[in-house]
């Protein structure tokens, strides 16, 4: 499942790989056991069906396509689209984004009328206010940052003292609310300044860490397996998600 998530990009990707601008394309995948049965369990009724009626992606980046930022009224609606496994409901922007770090939430209504800001359970960074998720246009590509092999190879999976560290939070204090990588426009001899002063990889080695595995975490706001129980809860936000009220 975790390689169909990459594959097929669910979540927020940039379209191509200009390193200056590119179209963003959302992916959010819903379950089907009626078409795939290995994927939950039968409970029967409308179990695994959550009932929505439509999806809208609300956030920051709307103010690239002529609209207000975070404004609901005016946000794009995705479009529900057959998967083998399921259904994807997807949206991509009719243009170009400038290289940047955005942010947004996707605008859920429900076949009852309910609606509800949930953060995308597939999103690759975190944002900097509500829980927002965040996707980035630009930078660089896999290619142009290859990793060398190790010099003695790599130990045994026994062998390995495993530490999981979170990038959003390790790197928080020197970046504020900046994408975990040098942003377009930063002054460089500031950003090596400020990234010499954060503990390496090799000088956690030394103390004894064979291996790190980095992530980001964010929490998941709506369950499409669960929906004979109330879906799980989030604060209700009085402002929109791109406020910091």
């Amino acid at each position: 499942m975790t390689e169909m998530y990459m594959s097929e990009h669910f979540g927020a990707w940039q379209v191509g790989n200009d390193p200056n601008q590119g179209a963003v394309e959302f992916k959010l995948f819903f379950p089907d056991r009626s078409k795939d049965s290995s994927q939950y369990e039968d409970k029967g009724g409308t179990y695994g069906d959550p009932q929505i009626a439509s999806i809208q992606v609300v956030g920051d980046f709307q103010a690239k396509l002529g609209q207000p930022a975070w404004d609901i009224g005016q946000a794009p609606k995705m479009q529900k689209v057959a998967h083998p496994k399921g259904w994807v409901w997807t949206y991509r922007t009719p243009i170009d984004l400038p290289a940047g770090f955005y942010e947004y939430k996707y605008y859920v209504t429900f076949n009852s009328g309910e609606t509800r800001y949930v953060g995308d359970p597939c999103t690759r960074y975190g944002g900097s206010v509500n829980q927002n998720s965040a996707f980035v246009i630009g930078g660089s590509s896999p290619a142009d940052n290859q990793i060398k092999p190790l010099k003695h190879g790599r130990k045994h999976l026994r062998d390995l003292i495993v530490y999981e560290l979170m990038i959003d939070d390790f790197t928080d204090e020197y970046r504020s609310h900046r994408a975990p990588s040098m942003p377009f426009g930063t002054n460089l001899t500031t950003y090596k300044r400020n990234s010499a002063s954060m503990p390496s990889y090799s000088s956690l080695g030394q103390r004894g860490l064979a291996r790190a595995s980095v992530g980001v975490t964010f929490p998941i706001n709506i369950s499409p397996l669960n929906t004979a129980m109330p879906m799980p809860s989030m604060p209700q936000q009085k402002n929109s998600p791109g406020s910091n009220g």
